[in-house]
């Protein structure tokens, strides 16, 4: 079983034991992190927004931080 593959199997069991909406929350927030973490380390401005192609799909934005803790889901 492969690192992706238990990361996978976790998410699995944490929708079986709790709501869809809590584990996209930390799901999401981990998103985010690794996101930012590797736009630093590409050399780009983590405080900028950042736009992924999600080509041929939507893209995805992450909106520059706004100094506020949680969201609406």
């Amino acid at each position: 079983m492969t690192t992706t593959d238990d990361i996978t199997a976790t998410i699995k069991r944490a929708l079986r034991d709790n709501s869809a909406k809590d584990v996209l929350s930390v799901v999401l927030g981990n998103f985010v992190g690794l996101t930012v973490a590797l736009t630093e380390q590409a050399g780009h401005d983590p405080d900028k927004a950042i736009t992924i192609n999600g080509a041929p799909g939507r893209d995805v934005t992450i909106h520059a931080a706004t100094g506020q803790e949680g969201g609406a889901v």
